[in-house]
């Protein structure tokens, strides 16, 4: 009885809430050679799918439909794998074979520009764009501008990107009063964003100065990683990895607690944490439900589009290296996915089945070209 009066009291204050959006925390960590990007994606649902994206594929922007307006158009350039929570293409994190990582969280004060050169994009395919197109942080930052941001549905997850690559350069991408805005060398003193704008999050670990918004705790998540960022290493056993989920532990929302000798989780959590190896090209993840540390190398897999795109499910029963765990992506994949999601109250609730499945079939509209 306890547990279900606590469930039902969890249920409403669900319907008390705003619908969330996802409340991450990602980070920059440079040491001993090595730049890994940390990312935690807190949210009240933990699915998510791994693809590994071709290179030499002609692709146009995904928008919900109608559109009048001209989408955006390209070849992929490099392949990538890609953390997608919704559906193929559109990325939260990722990281292409030139060592180029991006990594998104939500911010409420993004505001994109009215117009932009090269049409259309989702604010989360704006990330495999790039991951497409840019091997280095000053091609991301040359033309942040270019792209007209729109989002899919009429829920929209306004983002801020931090951007990285093999060479340690590192950059935050805002959005603001419809313009581009770039953190980078000297203007980014600590390489980590939450959910607050950039300025606001050194504001509060600076000077305490709280943003009028604090979604999850986000200006205490910033300070937090900011912290350790610029402290010493506790412990110099300790490989840059090892510090880098312990900045991302420390970070973490939610746990598990009992209620009757039963778990009883967290409305919302850390769902799954990544590190992202820029120099090495490796990815070490793991879950809320498994905090077993999985990994894979990008040197591991085919990017040439003439052979299938393959995809893992980050909640699947693996362990260790799971490059071969990756199975041939379907349709069927895509859908299953995009229907569960809008069962979970994410990103797509507005979508009616006619749009959910022509989503689902987007991947159908690109093509290789090699």
């Amino acid at each position: 009885m306890k547990k279900l009066f606590l469930m039902a009291a969890l249920a409403l204050s669900m319907c008390a809430l705003p619908r969330p959006a996802p409340c991450c925390t990602t980070f920059c960590l440079k040491h001993d050679g090595q730049v890994l990007v940390g990312k935690n994606f807190d949210m009240f649902a933990g699915d998510c799918l791994v693809f590994v994206n071709k290179r030499g594929v002609r692709k146009k922007a995904m928008v919900a439909a109608p559109v009048n307006a001209a989408r955006a158009e390209w070849t992929s350039r490099y392949g990538s794998v890609t953390f997608n929570p919704t559906l193929r293409e559109r990325p939260f994190s990722g990281i292409n074979e030139a060592g180029l990582v991006v990594s998104a969280t939500s911010m409420y004060e993004t505001q994109y520009p009215a117009s932009a050169p090269l049409g259309l994009i989702d604010e989360f395919q704006w990330t495999q764009y790039q991951l497409d197109n840019y091997s280095t942080v000053k091609q991301v930052v040359d033309n942040a501008a270019d792209l007209l941001v729109k989002k899919i549905g009429h829920v929209s997850t306004p983002a801020q990107y931090l951007v990285a690559d093999a060479t340690g350069d590192c950059a935050v991408i805002e959005f603001m009063q419809g313009r581009a805005v770039c953190f980078r060398g000297d203007e980014l003193p600590v390489a980590a964003i939450t959910n607050n704008t950039y300025m606001d999050s050194l504001a509060y670990w600076r000077k305490g100065v709280r943003p009028w918004r604090n979604s999850w705790s986000s200006a205490e998540r910033f300070k937090t990683v900011a912290t350790m960022l610029s402290g010493s290493r506790p412990d110099p056993s300790r490989t840059p990895v090892d510090d880098a989920f312990a900045i991302l532990k420390a970070a973490s929302l939610g746990e598990l607690t009992e209620v009757d000798g039963e778990p009883v989780r967290s409305f919302i959590a850390s769902e799954w944490s990544i590190v992202f190896d820029a120099v090495k090209g490796q990815v070490f993840f793991h879950t809320f439900a498994n905090r077993n540390i999985r990994r894979f190398s990008l040197a591991s897999f085919d990017f040439s589009c003439s052979t299938p795109v393959t995809v893992l499910d980050i909640q699947a029963d693996t362990h260790g290296d799971v490059s071969s765990a990756f199975i041939p992506y379907t349709r069927e994949i895509n859908l299953e996915r995009l229907k569960k999601a809008s069962l979970q109250k994410n990103r797509y609730t507005d979508l009616d089945d006619e749009e959910i499945e022509r989503l689902a079939r987007y991947p159908e509209t690109t093509r290789c070209t090699q």
